[in-house]
């Protein structure tokens, strides 16, 4: 077994992912710009508290990129291919807990979704998620933001991962002992 579960919507990936890797490239390039603004006289305070907002803003460009990344599954381990950075293989092991992902909207709360896209053809947004503590740092600000801590947590769902309902069975299947709903 060897599959990969990608965006259902590869262009959306592209333009979501490209936007963030954009924006954290863009602050990453202020800050370097405002540490050279110092050494030509501009306020060493001013400038820290610019470049310390900048640097706090890249959290949620670094959780963009890294939240929900395509999955490929195989008898050993899973690896996880965010588009602009390198893939990371994980053990079954080092999956220490299966949850219910809390980022996604309440099935209330999408009234306008639904209207869009007709009661016929919508679908509730569905989610888990891996809590992986072994995963670098990059995966850690998920953890932040789903109240897990600063540990690696990696979401699967059904606005973001293909095939969905096989992709969970199939983890569901792997992951077994440390699944909790």
């Amino acid at each position: 077994m060897n599959k990969t579960y990608a965006h259902p919507r590869p262009l959306l990936d592209l333009i979501t992912q490209g936007t963030a890797a954009l924006f954290l490239a863009t602050a990453i390039a202020l800050v370097v710009i405002q540490l050279v603004l110092i050494v030509q006289g501009v306020s060493p305070l001013l400038v820290f508290a610019v470049s310390t907002t900048l640097l706090l803003l890249t959290a949620p460009a670094l959780w963009l990129l890294f939240a929900t990344p395509a999955i490929t599954l195989d008898d050993d381990a899973l690896t996880l291919r965010p588009r602009f950075w390198t893939a990371i293989r994980v053990p079954w092991a080092d999956v220490r807990a299966v949850k219910p992902y809390p980022l996604l909207p309440e099935k209330d709360a999408e009234k306008v979704r639904q209207a869009f896209v007709g009661r016929a053809n919508f679908r509730a947004a569905e989610g888990i998620m891996l809590v992986i503590p072994s995963l670098p740092l990059q995966y850690r600000f998920q953890g932040f933001f789903v109240g897990e801590g600063f540990v690696g947590v990696v979401a699967v769902t059904s606005r973001t991962h293909g095939e969905y309902d096989a992709l969970v069975a199939a983890l569901r299947d792997r992951l077994a002992e440390v699944w909790g709903e």
